[in-house]
């Protein structure tokens, strides 16, 4: 524990800010009405895609377990089921993600319905096993409809968001200096 306090002192405030919004968003959309209980468009994964793509897979995973931890401490819900499914996702959902974004191959519309997918199906199939009932996979074709439709709108989000934070370095060309 005292190793974990440790490297939290010294993480990028950068970081800090990111979290404490994908927290804020997390539980702002528990409270908003939903059409079905368990839909959530996931505006906070779009912080977790931006922080991939600014700063890598390593503080995307801070991300993704601090906002699933304390969102859920912040919504009542930590000692529920909902926290072991939603970082089983959340992990997962990097996981893909950080292999998609890698390859240049899918914008980060892309590489969010990726995630939304993965994240959707893996929680889908550890609900099942928690439940002992594979019924549950009835609805896939239900989570991959909504988790195109959910993860265009992160996707789009974690895009703007990423062109307003990312910095915007001027490169210096040493050849170009005056003599």
């Amino acid at each position: 524990m005292r190793a974990c306090l440790y490297h939290l002192r010294k993480c990028d405030p950068k970081l800090i800010i990111l979290i404490a919004i994908a927290v804020g968003i997390y539980a702002l959309e528990t409270i908003v009405p939903k059409p079905l209980p368990w839909l959530r468009v996931g505006f906070s994964n779009a912080i977790v895609l931006t922080t991939l793509m600014l700063y890598g897979w390593k503080d995307a995973l801070i991300v993704t377990v601090a906002r699933t931890l304390l969102g859920n401490t912040v919504t009542g819900t930590i000692l529920t089921p909902a926290p072991v499914i939603g970082l089983a996702g959340g992990i997962a959902s990097l996981f893909l993600m950080t292999i998609a974004y890698g390859t240049h191959l899918f914008s980060p519309v892309g590489v969010s319905i990726v995630g939304a997918l993965t994240h959707n199906l893996v929680q889908l199939l550890v609900v099942s096993v928690i439940l002992g009932y594979f019924g549950v996979h009835m609805l896939v074709p239900i989570f991959i409809l909504l988790s195109i439709v959910t993860g265009a709108i992160t996707g789009v989000l974690a895009y703007y968001l990423y062109e307003f934070l990312r910095p915007k370095t001027e490169t210096l060309d040493l050849n170009d200096r005056p003599d």
